[in-house]
This record gives C-alpha cells, sequence and structure tokens, in this order.
C-alpha cells in the first residue's frame, strides 16, 4: 500500500521505518524534503522516499499524520488540496503545547480536540485517531514485562476504523479497542497527556497504559 507519513520527528520516523519494513511504500511528506539532516533521519532504511506534502498526499492510499499541533493548520491546507477523497488517516498527534513554566498541558478539549480539527481541515479523508498516548519508540512491536498495552482507536467512519485496527496488528498491537466515534478524541487526548505527566512521575518513558480485564 502507498502510504504518507507527515511528519519528520521522532512519531514519524518510528512509522515511516516500521511500515517500510512490513512491505508498504512509504513517502515522508515533509517543508523540507531535500534537507540533508531531515533525509539522514530516514537513512537506513529501504523504502522510504521524502517529497513535499503535497506529493506526497497527491499519491496516497492511507495517510499518517504525526505533526506538532502549531503546525497542524498550514500542514492539513496542503492535504486538503491533494489528498484523494475518502483516504484514511491515522491522526497519531496530540494537541499539546507548555506553558510558562514548561509544563505540558492540553490545547483542546470538552468541545473539540484535535482529531476533529483535522477531520474539518481534511473534509474529503476519514480521520481516525490512534497512537497518540504512549512514547513513539513503543508504537511499533510494543512489548512490556507486564503484557501487551492497550490500544484505543476512535473514528466516524468504521471501514476507515477497521483499516486503521489492521494496520496496527501489522504494526504488533495485539489489544486494540475501538472507543466510539471520533468525539471520544477529546478523552484520549486529554489521556495522551496525562500519559506525558504519568511517564514524568514515574521517571522513565517506557511506560504505556493497559487496561485490565477480569
Amino acid at each position: 500500500m502507498r502510504i504518507a507519513v507527515f511528519g519528520t520527528g521522532p512519531v514519524g520516523q518510528v512509522l515511516a521505518a516500521g511500515l517500510a519494513v512490513r512491505g508498504h511504500a512509504v513517502t515522508v511528506g515533509s517543508r523540507r524534503p531535500e534537507d540533508p539532516e531531515v533525509a539522514g533521519r530516514f537513512d537506513g532504511t529501504p523504502g522510504i522516499a521524502l517529497d513535499s506534502h503535497r506529493q506526497a498526499a497527491a499519491g496516497a492510499e492511507f495517510a499518517v499524520f504525526a505533526v506538532p499541533f502549531p503546525a497542524l493548520r498550514p500542514v492539513a491546507a496542503e492535504l486538503a488540496a491533494a489528498l484523494p477523497a475518502g483516504v484514511t488517516v491515522l491522526d497519531a498527534s496530540d494537541p499539546e503545547g507548555r506553558d510558562a513554566q514548561g509544563t505540558t498541558q492540553l490545547l483542546l478539549g470538552h468541545e473539540d480536540s484535535g482529531g476533529e480539527l483535522l477531520q474539518r481541515l481534511v473534509p474529503q479523508a476519514h480521520v481516525v485517531k490512534a497512537l497518540n498516548i504512549l512514547n513513539a519508540a513503543d508504537m511499533v512491536d510494543p512489548a512490556f514485562p507486564d503484557g501487551p498495552p492497550t490500544l484505543l482507536v476512535c473514528g466516524d467512519h468504521a471501514p476507515a476504523v477497521q483499516q486503521v485496527i489492521a494496520l496496527c496488528r501489522e504494526l504488533g498491537w495485539s489489544d486494540i479497542l475501538d472507543v466510539g466515534p471520533l468525539a471520544r478524541a477529546r478523552l484520549t487526548e486529554a489521556l495522551g497527556i496525562l500519559w506525558v505527566h504519568a511517564a514524568e512521575a514515574a521517571g522513565s518513558y517506557e511506560v504505556a497504559f493497559r487496561l485490565v480485564r477480569r
């Protein structure tokens, strides 16, 4: 499958590599695809190409959105101009920022979410929120001594949700829970910020949430 990954930070790097080694043709969209420093982040993994946001979007059969919240609107505008209709977009980002003391804060909530905002900005796509409540390094083949972490997924288009679930199973996830419509991203994004504070309190980012069943 032709997959476009938007975001060249840790999340984009991990997911692009994980998808490429599983045989997908991955194009990473970037504002600076010709920059050697950006290209260097993806060296060593065959099957990954770099291109502009619009060119990456134009050829996509599936997309991953891993863009920091301040860049959401400008990148989404480029996707809206180029992304084919009906494409599923896995939104792995959170609307986070830092206050004057450097503490991570949720920038949207209660009445809106980053996932819903992205859906409004890219109306021809089907946005599904997932992979936003743990460390980037654990997004592919997550393994913890206490058992597999739980992946929470939400979206309004059932086939797109199932496509994201199937792709996440490819990436090594075994415990996946569909928690309902995309509006639930207001809650999972808040959980993503709580994960940051929980990790800081635990003294390690190698932690994840797990739903324990009786």
